[in-house]
């Protein structure tokens, strides 16, 4: 439920996102681009906690900055949530951007 509360609130400030894509062995929640990956988080328990951090390091190698938001913030403030989200990925892009300037 979180999960369509968010995207309903990136889709109203025209972020470029998809939901449930394939990266590697995982399938994320959400991945905007260029290289962010959105997990929304209901209660953890310690063996979860073990495999999520797994994970993260999996997508990081590879990558991928990772955010992990629980659900209880999603529902209590989804706008700011979003807001946040859409504000990193116009600093990866302009870092993306510089990056390729850079190389040439």
């Amino acid at each position: 439920m979180s999960e369509v509360l968010l995207a309903t609130r990136l889709a109203k400030l025209r972020i470029d996102f998809r939901q449930q894509v394939p990266i590697g062995p995982y399938t994320v929640d959400f991945l905007l681009k260029p290289n962010i990956v959105v997990e929304c988080e209901g209660l953890v328990h310690s063996s979860r906690q073990e495999r999520d951090q797994t994970r993260t390091f999996w997508l990081e190698v590879h990558g991928y900055r990772v955010w992990r938001i629980p659900n209880y913030t999603v529902f209590a403030d989804p706008i700011s949530i979003a807001k946040m989200l859409r504000d990193a990925q116009r600093d990866e892009d302009e870092n993306y951007s510089f990056g390729l300037m850079s190389e040439q």
